[in-house]
């Protein structure tokens, strides 16, 4: 469940810029998460206009809750803020991971600076806490920020894009191929939509291997995000969109 709020509630170097319209000053993205095909949590996206020291932000607040009959499984009440600059790299990230079902609970508080990472992780049930730095090769997004500048991608089928992203924990890389487009439905409605291959990498080796939707409109929505985790086949799809 973690990863999947890295990966998607949690992409950057050579990505293109869209000419896409004007997002609203406040969105609201809600998903249902599928594990094997049971509903196991809900996970939203949050994006609005702010301000950190004196500048110009966005700031987007991720959640991800088990639903209740999953929880007899793995109950997780995980949250994460960044703050995103107008070169749509973060800023600041604040995580909060609550794992209910083994009593464990982490937060980790993120900086940034260039191509550095400062963080400090907490942990709670043991009272403990660590420092540490971690050099980057290139500008990183972390567990969210990348789902914002998703949509400002000029996807064009056949071309490949990359991207680096911190969890918290580990650094991975993700290259992705746009492949195609076709017509998926969703809970909003029938949606003309790109698809899009992900490959990721940790340490140089694939990690994980992934597919992403992103609606072929001006909004660049990210529709559906599915991949093989150790739970399973695990799928992450759009139920609603609020501004």
């Amino acid at each position: 469940m973690k990863t999947i709020l890295a990966l998607f509630a949690c992409l950057a170097f050579t990505i293109p810029q869209a000419q896409a319209k004007e997002k609203p000053k406040k969105e609201r993205l809600t998903y249902n998460v599928k594990i094997m095909n049971a509903n196991a949590a809900e996970a939203t996206i949050i994006t609005k206009n702010s301000r950190h020291r004196g500048k110009n932000v966005k700031k987007v607040y991720g959640t991800l809750k088990s639903k209740p009959r999953w929880k007899k499984i793995r109950s997780v009440e995980n949250s994460a803020v960044s703050v995103i600059g107008k070169d749509r790299y973060p800023r600041r990230t604040e995580i909060s991971l609550n794992n209910h079902t083994s009593g464990k609970k982490y937060v980790h508080t993120i900086n940034y600076s260039g191509r550095t990472i400062h963080g400090t992780k907490t942990y709670v049930h043991k009272k403990k806490f660590k420092t540490y730095v971690v050099p980057t090769k290139a500008h990183t997004h972390d567990v969210i920020s990348w789902v914002p500048y998703l949509r400002h991608v000029n996807y064009r089928v056949g071309e490949r894009f990359q991207f680096e992203m911190f969890s918290g924990n580990r650094l991975y890389s993700a290259h992705c191929k746009t492949i195609g487009t076709a017509d998926l439905l969703t809970d909003i409605g029938i949606v003309t939509a790109y698809k899009v291959s992900v490959q990721i990498f940790r340490g140089g080796r694939l990690y994980q291997k992934a597919t992403l939707w992103v609606s072929a409109d001006s909004r660049r929505i990210p529709l559906m995000f599915s991949m093989n985790t150790k739970y399973g086949r695990t799928s992450v799809e759009i139920t609603q969109i609020a501004h």
